[in-house]
């Protein structure tokens, strides 16, 4: 949920436009922390894959090996009990970061500038209150352009 969270608020923040400075920074950071957790999701459901895998072939395997197996299961659990703190510590990071994912998605909304499109019916309206619409299409070196371009203009009669 941390995860689906930062992503959500950083999509969000796509629809801003921030120029405060320490707005920024809070976004790359948000930004960093989610690709670490992502990173860490992929790694733990790589654990898991690899850990049904071991238990898979151990179940078809030889005496030998099972004891094998059984012998390393106790020394990882032993060290599981260190990890699973760790673990959820690293867990308890991600969702302090998503707590203030929030806060920063609430500072965006009260302090800045929605990104914004002229829409389609802005077009029509300064065309009837007289401006001129003007295009350029432009061709070269492979690439397209095509500018429109309104000008104040008088009605003519």
């Amino acid at each position: 949920m941390a995860h689906i969270r930062l992503e959500a608020a950083l999509e969000t923040s796509e629809r801003w436009q921030i120029t405060d400075a320490s707005l920024l920074r809070w976004r790359r950071k948000l930004k960093r922390a989610a690709q670490e957790c992502d990173e860490t999701m992929h790694k733990c459901k790589q654990r898991i894959l690899e850990d049904e895998q071991m238990q898979q072939e151990v179940r078809i395997s030889s005496l030998p090996t099972w004891i094998v197996h059984a012998t390393k299961s106790f020394v990882s659990t032993v060290l599981y009990r260190n990890n699973n703190k760790q673990s959820r510590s690293i867990a308890q990071r991600f969702e302090w970061y998503a707590n203030g994912a929030s806060e920063f998605v609430r500072f965006i909304v009260f302090g800045g500038t929605p990104r914004c499109h002229i829409p389609f019916h802005s077009l029509v309206r300064n065309l009837f209150v007289g401006k001129e619409l003007h295009h350029k299409i432009s061709q070269g070196n492979g690439n397209s352009s095509f500018q429109l371009l309104l000008v104040a203009g008088a009605l003519q009669h």
